[in-house]
C-alpha cells in the first residue's frame, strides 16, 4: 500500500492509523528500495495499491511506474472504467478491476473486449458474506469446511453455510477461551449442529507468544473433556503457517542473517518446531 510515497501498513483497513512499513527488504519504506530487496530475494511481481489514488487523495503512479521497472507491478488504483484501466497500462504490467469501484459491468466487459487477459485481474468485493453463501450452496452436500463465522457475521455465514447447505463452518475469534466459547453459544443459538463446527482460536510461532496460545488449547482441551463443557468440545483448527512464516527467523535473509542457514528451510522448521 502506499500512501504520500511511502509504502504503508495497518491493520483492518482502517487506512488513517497507517504507518510506514518496516521491512527486512529495505532500510526504509521508499517502494523503489523495497522492490530491489524483494527482487534480490526471487520475487518475480509485486502488488501495490495507490490509496492516495483510490481515497481522490492525490497519486503515487510515477512510484509505481520506477517500481515497473524492476519487478513487474500487480496495480490497484480503483478502476472505474475502461478509460481508467487503459490510463494506468503505462504504469504497471497487471491492473487490478474492482468490483468495489467499477462502474458497471458492461465496463467490466468493454476491459475484455480490448485487451489481453494476462494484462487484467478481477477483485471481487463482497458485502454481507454473500460470496461465502454462494461457494456453500454450490458445495452443498459436499463436506467442506468453509471460513470463517465471526462475530460480525455468524448469523449470515451460519445460516448460509452450515443451516441451509449443510457445510462444517469455522469459529474465528482471538485466542481467548471466553470469546471462542461465547461465539460456539451464538452458533448454536442458530440450531447450527455443534458437529458442523470447527474453532479457529488463533495461534502463534514459538517464541512470539505461543506458550499463551498453548495454554488457551490447554484450558479448552480441559474444560471440553475433564469438565463436561458441551460449548467447548468442538475441534480446533490451528493453522500455524501464517504466524511462523511471517517471522524474522524465516523471512530474514541469507544476505543479512548468513549463520542462519537457507531461508527457507528456517520457515520450514519454524512451522514444524511450533
Amino acid at each position: 500500500d502506499l500512501k504520500q510515497h511511502q509504502a504503508v501498513s495497518g491493520k483492518s483497513g482502517m487506512r488513517d492509523t497507517y504507518q510506514p512499513l518496516r521491512t527486512v527488504f529495505a532500510p526504509s519504506a521508499n517502494p523503489v528500495e523495497i522492490a530491489q530487496g524483494l527482487k534480490l530475494n526471487g520475487a518475480d511481481e509485486m502488488y501495490i495499491a495507490d490509496l492516495d489514488l483510490i481515497e481522490s487523495e492525490g497519486h503515487n503512479i510515477n512510484d509505481i511506474k520506477m517500481v515497473n521497472t524492476i519487478l513487474p507491478v500487480l496495480f490497484d488504483g480503483g478502476v472505474k472504467n475502461c478509460e481508467a484501466f487503459e490510463f494506468f497500462l503505462d504504469y504497471a504490467y497487471r491492473v487490478i478491476v474492482p468490483t468495489e469501484t467499477l462502474e458497471s459491468i458492461e465496463e467490466m466487459e468493454r476491459i475484455f473486449e480490448r485487451y489481453p487477459k494476462e494484462r487484467i485481474v478481477v477483485s471481487v468485493d463482497t458485502k454481507d458474506s454473500e460470496l461465502l453463501a454462494a461457494v456453500a450452496e454450490a458445495l452443498s452436500g459436499k463436506n467442506v469446511l468453509v471460513m470463517s463465522a465471526k462475530n460480525e457475521n455468524y448469523k449470515t455465514v451460519g445460516a448460509s453455510v452450515a443451516l441451509a447447505n449443510g457445510q462444517k463452518v469455522g469459529a474465528e475469534t482471538a485466542d481467548d477461551i471466553n470469546l471462542a466459547k461465547q461465539l460456539n453459544i451464538m452458533l448454536k443459538g442458530l440450531n447450527v449442529n455443534p458437529e458442523n463446527v470447527v474453532m479457529d482460536i488463533g495461534t502463534a510461532a514459538v517464541g512470539y507468544g505461543y506458550e499463551y496460545a498453548a495454554s488457551t488449547f490447554d484450558r479448552i482441551r480441559l474444560a471440553a473433556l475433564a469438565q463436561g463443557d458441551a460449548d467447548l468440545q468442538m475441534p480446533i483448527l490451528a493453522a500455524v503457517c501464517n504466524d511462523t512464516w511471517g517471522v524474522k527467523e524465516s523471512t530474514a535473509s541469507e544476505e543479512d542473517e548468513p549463520a542462519w542457514g537457507c531461508r527457507e528451510e528456517r520457515a520450514i522448521s519454524m512451522e514444524g518446531s511450533t
